[in-house]
C-alpha cells in the first residue's frame, strides 16, 4: 500500500477536527479567577463565565456568543439575554423539527439532505448494477456519488459542529478520491492499450 493515501487521510482527519475544535474556541479571552460554563443556544454550546465579585453577588460575560457581545452583564441582563436568544416558542413545527432556529438556516439542512441523497443513491445504484450483472460490481458513479456525498455532508457536520459526523466523513473523503484517481487512470492505460493493439490501415 502507498504512503501517500495513507498521508492524505491522516491530513484531512486533522483538519477537520482542527476546524471543528477551532469553531468552538472562545472568541473572547477568559477572565482569570472567572467560573468557565456552558449553555445550549440555538443548536450550538456557547461559552459564558460567572465572575465574582468582591461586594458579592456574580456578573456574566459571554466568551462565543456573538449576539451578546462579550461584555460584563449583571444577573439580570444575563437572565434576559438566556430568555430572549433561547426562546424557541417562536419556531414553527419544520423549524423544531429540523433543529434549526431560523428560516435561513435552512439551506445548511437542504446541503446535508442532499449529501445524504448522494450517499444514499450511491448504494442503490451499485445494488442496481450488481443485480443486473449477477455479480457484484461497483461502478465508477459509486465513487463520484460518494466523493460529492462525502464533501456536502462534512460541511454540513461542521457547520452542526457534529466532531462524531465529521470524522465519520472526511476520511472516506480520501478514499473516493482515490479511487476516482485509479479509475482515471486504468481508463488512461486501457486507452494506450487500445491504441497499440489497433492495426494501423
Amino acid at each position: 500500500m502507498k504512503i501517500g493515501p495513507i498521508i492524505a487521510m491522516a491530513a484531512a482527519l486533522t483538519t477537520s477536527v482542527w476546524v471543528v475544535l477551532s469553531l468552538q474556541r472562545p472568541s473572547a479571552s477568559p477572565t482569570p479567577g472567572a467560573t468557565q460554563l456552558e449553555v445550549i443556544i440555538d443548536r450550538r454550546k456557547v461559552q459564558f463565565e460567572q465572575i465574582a465579585l468582591e461586594q458579592g453577588g456574580y456578573e456574566y460575560r459571554f466568551l462565543n456568543f456573538d449576539q451578546a457581545g462579550d461584555k460584563r452583564m449583571s444577573a439580570s441582563e444575563f437572565e434576559r439575554v438566556l430568555a430572549t436568544e433561547g426562546a424557541d416558542s417562536d419556531r414553527g413545527a419544520l423549524l423544531k423539527a429540523l433543529n434549526v432556529s431560523g428560516y435561513g438556516q435552512l439551506a445548511w439542512v437542504g446541503l446535508g439532505l442532499l449529501g445524504q441523497l448522494l450517499f444514499s443513491g450511491r448504494m442503490i445504484l451499485q445494488w442496481i448494477t450488481s443485480e443486473r450483472k449477477n455479480s457484484s460490481v461497483v461502478p465508477p458513479a459509486f465513487w463520484y456519488m460518494s466523493l460529492g456525498g462525502g464533501v456536502l455532508l462534512v460541511a454540513y457536520f461542521i457547520w452542526r459542529l457534529d466532531l462524531v459526523g465529521v470524522l465519520g466523513q472526511s476520511s472516506g473523503i480520501v478514499i473516493y478520491a482515490r479511487n476516482i484517481r485509479l479509475l482515471a487512470k486504468q481508463r488512461r492505460a486501457a486507452g494506450l492499450e487500445s491504441a497499440v493493439s489497433t492495426p494501423k490501415g
